[in-house]
């Protein structure tokens, strides 16, 4: 029975190749690159009214996007890693900065994006959500590390 499953299993990936590989691409399918991002690949963005938040490599951009097909670069800031989750609250991004752990950034001038805090989590930080006074962080092994967020400049933990 294995054996049979097996085969049937080699099949059916094999046909999805072959099928995959036999249909022609049409022009209208094909994608265009409609641009790129200077400090390295986009791993996480959040979106709040016209203005988004990219983390690209080690730097957070912030972004108009009131034109969707041409957003414009406001400002960026560095971080210490690489982001990987942000959340956006009022006039506060939190950024999961990999091996760094979370690093709040005031963005109420968005021409100048500042880091104003940061805690360093005892994992790798890969998701972020805020709610309220609270910002929730997804620490890889060391899991859920929940973060009192009442003074921004100094982010406390208060459990996990």
């Amino acid at each position: 029975m294995r054996r049979v499953m097996v085969f049937v299993a080699r099949v059916l990936v094999v046909g999805l190749l072959v099928e995959w590989d036999a249909v022609p691409a049409r022009a209208q399918e094909c994608w265009e690159l409609a641009g790129s991002l200077r400090h390295g690949a986009a791993e996480a963005v959040a979106v709040s009214g016209t203005t988004a938040y990219v983390g690209s490599g080690a730097v957070l951009l912030v972004l108009d996007v009131t034109t969707p097909a041409a957003p414009t670069l406001l400002g960026e800031v560095t971080l210490p890693k690489v982001a990987r989750g942000i959340a956006v609250a009022g006039s506060y991004v939190y950024v999961a900065d990999s091996l760094s752990g979370l690093h709040v950034v005031d963005v109420s001038n968005p021409a100048e994006p500042t880091q104003v805090g940061s805690y360093d989590t005892p994992g790798f930080a890969l998701g972020v959500a805020v709610a309220g006074n609270y910002v929730y962080v997804a620490d890889y092994d060391f899991g859920l590390r929940v973060v009192d967020i009442t003074n921004p400049a100094a982010p406390t933990e208060v459990g996990s």
